[in-house]
């Protein structure tokens, strides 16, 4: 998820660039270093996009990624009584990049007012105004005028988007959902009684399912309004991707689908239509497996909700999305579950993401984690959730990501019979195999339950080509290491020590020595201080691959697009987790990057870049001169300057901004 700088991205100098007039006489006063704990991120970056090297994946902020979080309820955009601050925030700070919102039309109605989806009538944002003098809605706040923006909205939504940016999080803006019942009709826009214009489907008890359908020709217009002009508030924006609708597959299943897939193919048609005159095209996906082979193919996503095929429903689940859609060439991805324990959580993230999927978000339903009152998400059971997806966010990166793909034919028998699995390989070079047992069968289950912990014992029988090997077998919930094998193989099938395991274990398999072409993971968690003699001095986590035999560190110094073609400034020993940098020149900043190189000379990405000035030697010398040690800077990935504020100018709005300039 770390940026290195693109040799075509060209950024104005920043006000608080070092190279500035400012600054630089403040250096000469003081010696100071400064330290970006974040990514540093290019201005205006290339969106996120499915990575050119490997479509089940992204490339986002030059690098590839998966995508993985415990989100809250979807409100952070809807419900301006949610401090989503301290939310991202915990994000930020627990190795989280994801987080989903919903945004037209939808009110949970839950009753539960800690619930960031259950705003009050006077919280609850949309794009349109409230016009008390028309009258009131059914909420008790006055009727949506769909005739004229609600610019309250838009602020909010792109203050949450940059929020995210800087944060390096990443936000699956979700425009429309399925609305469930009586009690969100009530509240919704979309219900003719609820906005001035009186428009919207006016079919009794299947009004709710109308508002979905091309039904209503005025409100399917100002549907398609609300969507271009989203789509303009964040084109600029490098860290979101569009959802269509949130689970079609419960409006009225399996009754009038096809109307159900227009409406899915005009808001697509409307988000690339609106981006064709702006600068940036954004990923879109849909929730709508089911009906894939009538959608367009043009969405570069296929989202999936709950692990598995839901019993006595019609819904997909993570399971069988991978195994029947990932022939496909889509980015994968399960961006809802139910609000579930530590340990399944544990299961279906990591099976997953293991079994090729790029994308999961463990929703934490209502108020059980995050809500108004508790934003930052303390309470049981979210920390220990956040901890099982960082062990997995560690994992999944120090896998070759450009390289492996969805594989389980190299496993020829000797899993536990009750296991499930899922794995990936990049043949000849890596393996991994992940072994889970929780199981599901209780009509609309949709967590694995019962979990088996009793002891499960492992003799795999693998099919590998001939060379040297290292298996590891790691117990996720605590990333313990259960075994270690290392073997030369003739090629063929080859059993494996047994192993004994409770509940869920994966096994990772590296070729060795002559013929390892699979470079290392990049160094994680770089970091810039001073010492004590005031150099600047740098450290990094230590080898997270059995095979590191160096690394090597580069330097950019001076201002602009840094640049690290030059060879290594040096190289240390595999055991290095610092590195003092005494030859930097004063008061010029300095930027690092370090790559991790293995045993037949293969060398991983670059770390994230971390950035400092060396301190200015001082004649005379100024009182308490290197007090200032550290502090961050906020990176801004982009910023909207010229949003658009023109309203629509009737009930069916249509285009009403200029994409000059934008």
């Amino acid at each position: 998820m770390f940026s290195s700088f693109s040799g075509s991205s060209r950024c104005a100098t920043p006000p608080w660039s070092f190279g500035s007039v400012r600054l630089r006489a403040f250096l000469n006063g003081i010696a100071v270093l400064w330290v970006i704990g974040m990514m540093l991120l290019p201005c205006h970056a290339q969106p996120i996009r499915v990575h050119p090297d490997n479509p089940r994946i992204f490339e986002f902020n030059g690098e590839p990624v998966v995508l993985k979080t415990l989100g809250e309820y979807y409100g952070s955009v809807i419900n301006q009584g949610f401090n989503y601050t301290p939310y991202l925030n915990t994000l930020s700070q627990e190795g989280m990049n994801l987080t989903r919102v919903l945004l037209v039309g939808f009110h949970v109605d839950s009753g539960d007012l800690n619930d960031s989806s259950n705003p009050s009538a006077a919280n609850f944002l949309q794009p349109w105004p409230r016009k008390p003098s028309a009258g009131n809605a059914l909420d008790g706040g006055g009727k949506w005028d769909l005739s004229a923006w609600n610019e309250a909205y838009f602020t909010r939504l792109r203050a949450y988007v940059q929020a995210c940016s800087d944060r390096g999080i990443v936000v699956e803006l979700s425009l429309f959902s399925t609305i469930y019942y009586t009690g969100q009709w009530d509240r919704s826009p979309f219900n003719p009684v609820n906005n001035v214009q009186g428009i919207g489907p006016n079919n009794g008890l299947n009004s709710r399912y109308d508002a979905m359908r091309p039904v209503n020709a005025s409100l399917y217009a100002a549907q398609q309004a609300a969507v271009r002009r989203i789509v303009r508030e964040v084109n600029s924006y490098n860290n979101v991707y569009f959802e269509i609708q949130n689970e079609p597959f419960w409006n009225q299943p399996g009754v009038e689908d096809a109307a159900e897939v227009t409406f899915h193919n005009t808001m697509l048609a409307a988000i690339r239509n609106e981006e064709s005159t702006l600068p940036n095209r954004h990923l879109v996906t849909h929730n709508f497996p089911q009906q894939i082979s009538s959608l367009t193919n043009d969405y570069d996503m296929i989202n999936c909700h709950y692990p598995f095929a839901v019993p006595t429903t019609t819904i997909v689940g993570g399971e069988n999305l991978l195994k029947d859609f990932y022939s496909r060439n889509r980015v994968l991805s399960m961006d809802e579950t139910t609000t579930a324990g530590p340990i399944e959580a544990r299961m279906e993230s990591w099976m997953f993401l293991l079994g090729g999927g790029a994308v999961y978000n463990g929703l934490a339903q209502g108020s059980t984690v995050y809500s108004v009152a508790n934003p930052a998400g303390t309470a049981a059971p979210g920390p220990a959730i956040r901890g099982g997806l960082r062990n997995l966010s560690d994992y999944v990166n120090s896998l070759d990501l450009l390289g492996v793909r969805r594989d389980l034919s190299w496993l020829v028998s000797g899993a536990h019979a009750s296991s499930r699995k899922q794995g990936m390989s990049k043949p000849g070079q890596q393996y991994v195999m992940y072994f889970y047992h929780g199981s599901f069968s209780a009509p609309y289950q949709t967590v694995y339950s019962p979990i088996d912990a009793s002891n499960h014992t492992a003799t795999l029988r693998v099919s590998l080509p001939a060379g040297s090997y290292r298996a590891v077998w790691t117990r996720p919930s605590d990333m313990f290491t259960l075994k270690v094998e290392s073997f030369t193989h003739a090629g063929g099938e080859y059993v494996m020590q047994p192993v004994v395991y409770q509940e869920d274990a994966v096994v990772r398999i590296d070729r060795t020595g002559a013929g390892d072409t699979t470079a290392p993971p990049p160094p994680g968690g770089l970091s810039a201080t001073l010492n004590a003699q005031n150099n600047i001095l740098l450290n990094w986590s230590a080898a997270s691959a059995a095979d590191v035999a160096n690394f090597r560190i580069y330097r950019s110094s001076g201002t602009g697009t840094p640049n690290f073609s030059a060879p290594p400034l040096a190289t240390v020993g595999s055991g290095a987790i610092t590195f003092v940098d005494t030859t930097a020149t004063q008061g010029q900043e300095q930027r690092y990057v370090v790559t991790a190189v293995d045993n037949q000379g293969n060398e991983s990405r670059r770390s994230r870049i971390a950035l400092a000035v060396a301190p200015v030697t001082l004649t005379p010398p100024v009182a308490n001169a290197g007090a200032i040690r550290s502090f961050s800077i906020p990176i801004r990935t982009s910023r909207k300057t010229s949003p658009c504020t023109a309203p629509p100018a009737s009930p069916e709005p249509g285009r009403s901004c200029p994409t000059s300039g934008r």
